[in-house]
């Protein structure tokens, strides 16, 4: 007598069960793919803000070092020290060129990258790495200046890496070549 509802509209216990577990499965496997998607999304919100944020630095050093008459890379590569020309009153550069006396650096401090003056450093990134993994050799140099007395071309490369979560890394790479547009000429 206990079945007698299923029984009356033709519908047994084990059929409502098999319907209850197959429901179960579906709805199980709808999550799963639920949480990958989100997971995958994630990765990829994390892989966009790292890029964004890499080029977004790297921009800020291209501004810096454009302007620049003198520059000299560190021996290891990962800092740059360089001199900006005297500016008139409307902040325009004067001529000739002088420098302004203010020596100005980017550096890899640990994993931020900073701009400091002698007012002090201003953080233009986190989480830089000195490792590119798509690199056999594992490191990577940040500035690159051509061989010679007078650099007036500089390669900038900064690698970014974020973690999603435990075990799971982004990576971001950007990369210029970067013209020092104030070099005075020699004759």
């Amino acid at each position: 007598m206990k079945h007698t509802a299923f029984r009356s509209r033709g519908v047994t216990l084990p059929e409502v069960l098999l319907g209850v577990s197959v429901l179960a499965f579906v709805t199980f496997g709808a999550l799963l793919a639920l949480v990958g998607t989100l997971s995958g999304w994630a990765t990829g919100q994390a892989r966009i803000q790292a890029e964004v944020d890499a080029q977004r630095a790297l921009r800020r050093v291209t501004e810096a070092l454009e302007e620049a008459m003198w520059a000299q890379v560190d021996g290891d590569g990962m800092g740059i020290t360089y001199h900006l020309p005297t500016r008139d009153g409307s902040g325009s550069i004067a001529y000739p060129l002088v420098w302004d006396g203010i020596e100005r650096r980017i550096e890899l401090a640990g994993t931020v990258l900073r701009i400091c003056d002698n007012g002090g450093c201003q953080t233009i990134l986190t989480d830089v790495t000195t490792v590119d993994p798509n690199r056999s050799s594992g490191g990577y140099t940040m500035f690159v200046a051509p061989a010679g007395s007078t650099v007036r071309q500089v390669t900038v490369q900064i690698v970014v890496r974020r973690t999603v979560r435990p075990g799971h890394d982004v990576w971001a790479r950007t990369r210029e070549s970067v013209r020092l547009r104030n070099v005075p000429q020699l004759f």
